[in-house]
């Protein structure tokens, strides 16, 4: 049986990549440019094409007609998961993606029959779209981001729309306001960490980026609570980044797996 295991280093490898995109940005900032600013238009300008990449193999399972938001149809939905994995695979745990709605039935089935749908029988993962809305939910509720975004005119405030920010309600728009944030974020910390530089002169104490900004959190509740924020947005995008290259694995390469 295969085992769930994350990959810190390919994480960092994959954040690394964000870092060099708000470092782009910050440097089409200063010559006034705008070119590939964007996060998307920046990574897609990076893509490479790779010819030979695998294809994704997949299989579609035989349609029902009854409603599927019933116990009785998730439940005999995951038993034809279930023998179509140990038939291509055997002894490999399956995985299973719900939408939010299904998730929470599929839950309420692996609790109610522990034995034969424990989560040690099965893993059950949210579908990419909700995992996004998820992240990118109400945690900055209270903090006046909503209120930054309609002063800096990113979105307007008599729409609603900023409002549905909070809500991830519209996953593409929100997803852009916190890129933009992102990038907003690090060019302040980037811009405060030159005005240390510029005082180091006459107190002799000149830290390099990552040590001042350790010292800033500890010090500066505020700054640390933004600069927890930046993270997490580009947490976000890597998540994000790895969905559109295809790259999010939950389980190790296992030959004859059903992605």
């Amino acid at each position: 049986m295969t085992s769930l295991s994350s990959n810190g280093s390919r994480f960092t490898q994959h954040a690394d990549e964000e870092h060099r995109w708000l470092e782009h940005t910050q440097l089409n900032l200063q010559e006034h440019s705008a070119e590939n600013t964007s996060w998307a238009v920046y990574n897609a300008s990076r893509q490479k094409m790779s010819p030979g990449r695998p294809v994704c193999r997949t299989a579609l399972l035989p349609l029902f007609l009854e409603s599927a938001h019933t116990v009785a149809v998730i439940k005999h939905s995951v038993d034809v998961i279930r023998n179509a994995v140990q038939h291509q695979n055997p002894g490999q745990t399956p995985v299973v993606t719900f939408d939010q709605p299904l998730f929470a039935l599929a839950k309420q089935i692996q609790w109610k029959w522990p034995q034969e749908y424990g989560e040690q029988k099965f893993v059950v993962v949210f579908g990419g779209l909700h995992i996004e809305m998820a992240a990118l939910g109400n945690w900055l509720q209270g903090s006046r981001w909503v209120q930054a975004l309609v002063q800096a005119e990113n979105t307007s405030a008599g729409t609603g729309t900023a409002d549905s920010f909070l809500q991830a309600s519209h996953v593409s728009r929100t997803r852009r306001a916190h890129q933009v944030t992102a990038a907003a974020l690090s060019t302040l910390q980037r811009r405060a960490h030159d005005h240390h530089l510029d005082l180091s002169d006459a107190c002799d104490e000149e830290l390099e980026f990552d040590d001042w900004c350790q010292r800033q959190a500890k010090t500066c509740p505020l700054f640390d609570y933004w600069a927890t924020v930046l993270q997490l947005e580009l947490a976000v995008m890597v998540y994000v980044h790895s969905l559109r290259q295809g790259i999010a694995r939950i389980l190790p390469d296992v030959p004859g797996r059903l992605d």
